[in-house]
């Protein structure tokens, strides 16, 4: 089963990931273009970013997008690139981990979808903490990010991450419990045919 992981900065994807670890492999999608953008894997990508901004900074893309109002353009350009590279490090039972995955498509590679969500509050504090940014920056990162209602409208399952560690794997041990129930469904329904 392969399960998409999205949500705002901050909300705590990368740890929702990391809970199904034992049973999944997890395809991050920022590593994947991190991979693309310092390897010969991703030479047209970098070719076109290179030619439409002048620089293959990742820290100036980043400031461009979400500075100049960019960042839709510079998604259109990387998007492709790291979908395909992710449709390649796909395997059965996989987590995407991607906090673009509707804008870029790559939910509909998905089996099932989780979003992640926080108030802003917690979305700001978490994020000046792991980015070591400003208040301020960390707000305009988040206006130029879907709020919480849009991802719940779209995924699969929503888990709010406002509260202590412990609510957060409560919420993932239903989830879990529910999709290990869905994957015996399946291979039952495999082994008849």
């Amino acid at each position: 089963m392969v399960i998409g992981i999205t949500g705002p900065s901050g909300a705590g994807k990368s740890e929702l990931a990391l809970l199904f670890r034992k049973t999944h492999q997890i395809i991050d999608a920022d590593q994947v273009y991190y991979d693309l953008m310092s390897t010969e894997l991703g030479a047209d990508m970098q070719a076109r970013l290179l030619l439409e901004f002048g620089t293959l900074d990742r820290r100036e893309l980043r400031k461009i997008a979400f500075s100049d109002d960019k960042h839709e353009l510079i998604n259109s350009i990387t998007h492709p690139y790291v979908l395909a590279e992710i449709k390649k490090r796909l395997t059965p039972n996989c987590i995407i981990d991607a906090p673009l995955l509707f804008e870029s498509n790559a939910d509909s590679i998905c089996d099932i979808t989780i979003a992640v969500v926080a108030n802003n509050a917690n979305l700001v504090q978490r994020i000046v903490a792991r980015d070591k940014l400003d208040k301020k920056d960390a707000k305009q990162r988040l206006q130029a990010q879907k709020d919480a209602n849009w991802y719940a409208r779209r995924a699969t399952y929503i888990i709010l991450n406002n509260d202590k560690r412990e609510e957060l794997l409560i919420q993932w041990e239903t989830i879990n419990r529910k999709l290990q129930s869905m994957e015996e469904h399946l291979t039952l329904q495999r082994s008849a045919i």
